[in-house]
C-alpha cells in the first residue's frame, strides 16, 4: 500500500498552513525586532516607522487568517471542542491582546513617537508599555505555538502564568521609561522630517 493514501487532503492543508502560519511569524518577529532595535538606537525616521508598521500589520493579517484556517480544521469553530483546549484559548487571548496593542501602538504611540517634540512622562511610561507589550506577546505567542506541554495544563494555570507575564511586562517596561526619554531626546526634527 503507498503510505501517501493514508494521508488526507486535509492533513496536507493543515502542514501547508501550519508552514505558512510559522514562516509568517518568523518574517513578523524579524520585523518588530529590527524596527524595536532602529528605535532604542534613534536610528528611525516617520518613514520607517510607517513602512515597519504596516509591513507588521499585513503579516498579523495574515497570521489571523492562517490562524483561523488551523482552527477550523481542528475544531470547526465548535465552542465545545475550543473550550477544552486551554493553549488554544490563552494563543488566541495573547493573539487578541498583541492585536488590540497593535491598534494602540498605531493610533496612538507611533504619532508621539514620531513627531518631533520631546514626551512627557505620561506619554514616555506609554511609549515604554506598548512597546513592551508589543514585543513581548511576539515571543510569546510564538513559544505559545510550539510549546506543546503547555496544552496539558488547565486554562486557569496558564491564565495564572500569562497574568504574571503581563504583570512583568509591564513592571520592565516602566524601568525603561528614562531610556525612552533619552531616545525621543536624541530623535531631533531633523530625524523625524
Amino acid at each position: 500500500m503507498d503510505p501517501t493514501s493514508a494521508i488526507s487532503i486535509v492533513d496536507w492543508l493543515r502542514v501547508l498552513l501550519i508552514y505558512c502560519h510559522v514562516g509568517i511569524c518568523a518574517f513578523a518577529i524579524t520585523t518588530v525586532l529590527k524596527a524595536d532595535f532602529k528605535i532604542l538606537l534613534s536610528d528611525f525616521c516617520r518613514e520607517d516607522i510607517g513602512t515597519d508598521a504596516k509591513r507588521i500589520s499585513y503579516l498579523l493579517a495574515g497570521l489571523w487568517i492562517s490562524g483561523l484556517a488551523i482552527i477550523y480544521l481542528d475544531t470547526g469553530f465548535s465552542t465545545e471542542i475550543m473550550m477544552t483546549k486551554s493553549k488554544l484559548l490563552l494563543k488566541l487571548l495573547c493573539v487578541l491582546m498583541l492585536t488590540l496593542n497593535g491598534l494602540m501602538l498605531h493610533q496612538v504611540s507611533f504619532p508621539v513617537l514620531t513627531r518631533a517634540s520631546e514626551a512627557s512622562d505620561s506619554e514616555a511610561v506609554m511609549l515604554a508599555v506598548t512597546g513592551a507589550l508589543s514585543t513581548s506577546h511576539w515571543l510569546l505567542a510564538a513559544f505559545i505555538g510550539m510549546s506543546a506541554p503547555l496544552g496539558q495544563l488547565p486554562l486557569h494555570t496558564l491564565l495564572q502564568g500569562y497574568s504574571l507575564f503581563l504583570g512583568s511586562t509591564i513592571l520592565v517596561s516602566l524601568t525603561c521609561v528614562p531610556l525612552i526619554n533619552r531616545v525621543k531626546s536624541r530623535a531631533g526634527p531633523e530625524t523625524l522630517a
